[in-house]
C-alpha cells in the first residue's frame, strides 16, 4: 500500500574534479517526477542541495478540496482555461463529501525540471480491492495545472 505522494527517490552522484554533482529524482504519485541538482564539495552537501531544489519544485496540498477550490477560483477568468473552473469546483465538492470515506487522498503540484507545472490527484477508496482514482494534467501555470487536473478527476470519478 502506497501512502504519500513520493513513491521512489533516487540519488546519482558524479565527481567533477574536487566537487560532487548530485541529481535526485523522485516519482510523484506515479504520474510524473521531480528532480533537483546539487553541486558541492562533499557528496552529502550535494545531496542536501539537490533535495532542497527538488522540494522547491514540489507543492503538497494539505487539504485536497481546498486546493481544488482555490485553483478553480484562480482560473475562473483565465483566457484559455476558464472552462475548467466549474468542473474543478465540482471535484472539490465531491472530494469534500467523500473525504471521510477515503482510505487515502492527495493533491500535489510539481515542476519536474523547473519549467512546466504538473498536478496530480489520487483518491483511494476502501474495499477488498482498494480502488484508486488518479488524474494528472500539466500547464505553464501551477493553478491552471491543478484546475485542469480537477476537471479530469471529475470525469474519472464517473467511471470509478
Amino acid at each position: 500500500q502506497i501512502r504519500g505522494p513520493l513513491r521512489d527517490v533516487r540519488y546519482v552522484t558524479r565527481t567533477i574534479g574536487e566537487l560532487h554533482l548530485v541529481l535526485v529524482v523522485a516519482d510523484v504519485q506515479g504520474n510524473g517526477f521531480v528532480c533537483g541538482l546539487g553541486l558541492a564539495d562533499s557528496a552529502e552537501r550535494g545531496e542536501q542541495l539537490a533535495a532542497q531544489q527538488a522540494l522547491q519544485r514540489l507543492c503538497l496540498e494539505r487539504d485536497v478540496a481546498l486546493g481544488l477550490r482555490n485553483a478553480a477560483e484562480k482560473v475562473r477568468k483565465h483566457k484559455e482555461h476558464s472552462a475548467a473552473s466549474g468542473p474543478c469546483q465540482e471535484s472539490s465538492e465531491i472530494v469534500e463529501a467523500l473525504k471521510l470515506k477515503l482510505v487515502d487522498h492527495a493533491l500535489c503540484s510539481f515542476c519536474p525540471c523547473g519549467k512546466i507545472w504538473m498536478a496530480s490527484i489520487m483518491l483511494q477508496f476502501p474495499g477488498q480491492d482498494e480502488v484508486r482514482v488518479a488524474a494528472s494534467s500539466a500547464d505553464w501555470e501551477q493553478d491552471t495545472a491543478i484546475a485542469l487536473c480537477g476537471e479530469v478527476l471529475r470525469g474519472r470519478l464517473r467511471w470509478a
